[in-house]
């Protein structure tokens, strides 16, 4: 082999070490990145984005959007939002969050791809369903949503932006859950929301984290208001 050889040689594994270096760190890079958007609430009337398909997985069951634009995105709880303390001025605080309770938090979202936190638990009770997350800082927190809270009457139909997650089970942690060909659907069965639809907006703005660089996303949704 020729001294221009040996170099050619040497700048080409140069050359594939760069290229491997470069594919890795996108390969990493779209691995750590997750698409989310905080586009999920009640809703009083059903619609195509208010049915979902459950996957029974060993790590527990997958709720997906069945239809619409978020088709296919995952029910998930984002761990990286703080609990909330329930107002001290709010009767659900005495009602719905007792002080054993301590707090609740506001979290649920859609996940386009899925991850530890897409897993729940659905239980059958004989007031309906709970669903519990099952994995990280809010594992075993039940599906809830706030009662005293004034719905969005400029919606059609009217909505409202009151999911939480309570660490303890309470009347609202209970669902009635439904098959029909669309998919599955899941309503409140108490309170001021009872039969309201769990629903996925579709006008919602995609967010997009980068978990590995500890990039946080802004939040997409204000606090919501609460009936006084």
């Amino acid at each position: 082999m020729t001294r221009t050889q040996r170099l050619l040689a040497t700048v080409a594994v140069a050359v594939g070490v760069v290229l491997a270096l470069v594919a890795g760190i996108a390969l990493v890079d779209g691995a750590c990145r997750v698409r989310f958007a905080e586009n999920v609430m009640l809703r009083s009337e059903p619609r195509a984005e208010s049915h979902w398909q459950f996957v029974e997985t060993g790590r527990g069951t997958l709720i997906r959007v069945a239809s619409g634009r978020f088709r296919g995105w995952y029910l998930a709880c984002d761990d990286r939002v703080e609990p909330q303390l329930p107002p001290v001025d709010f009767s659900f605080v005495r009602n719905r969050f007792p002080q054993k309770a301590g707090s609740h938090v506001r979290n649920l979202t859609l996940r386009e791809k899925k991850g530890a936190d897409c897993f729940w638990r659905v239980t059958g009770t004989d007031g309906g369903f709970t669903l519990q997350a099952t994995h990280g800082r809010y594992a075993n927190w039940y599906l809830d949503f706030i009662d005293e809270y004034v719905p969005d009457t400029d919606r059609e139909p009217p909505s409202a932006w009151n999911l939480v997650l309570n660490p303890n089970p309470v009347p609202g942690t209970t669902w009635t859950i439904t098959q029909s060909a669309a998919g599955r659907a899941i309503r409140a069965t108490t309170g001021n929301f009872r039969g309201w639809y769990l629903d996925a907006i579709t006008g919602a703005k995609i967010i997009e984290r980068r978990l590995c660089w500890g990039e946080d996303a802004e939040r997409d949704r204000q606090e919501p208001p609460l009936a006084r």
